[in-house]
């Protein structure tokens, strides 16, 4: 019903009226349907990054190594990564330094 056009407008039909028709509810229509576009395989949800783990543990642990101080938090160590042009997300850095 959805792919079918109105004959007086040639426009598809709204969901809205479709649903009024039906008597069902419009979460009801988008919880059977298939998700658009191409199935994804399931993996890591979010955006790529730039610098992959190892190589950010490794630029974690060279700003830990040229540092004169003892211990160093990771908002300071994440600073320092920012200073070197390397931008990552505080979150990540405190879940590397762990």
């Amino acid at each position: 019903m959805r792919a079918a056009r109105s004959p007086s407008t040639s426009r598809p039909y709204p969901l809205t009226m479709i649903c009024q028709v039906w008597r069902m509810a419009r979460s009801s229509v988008y919880a059977s349907a298939p998700p658009p576009g191409v199935p994804r395989m399931p993996g890591k949800r979010g955006p790529k990054t730039l610098v992959s783990d190892p190589d950010l543990v490794a630029a974690i642990r060279r700003v830990l190594s040229e540092t004169p101080f003892h211990g160093e938090g990771y908002r300071k160590v994440r600073a320092r990564l920012a200073h070197r042009g390397v931008a990552v997300g505080g979150k990540r850095v405190l879940r590397l330094m762990r």
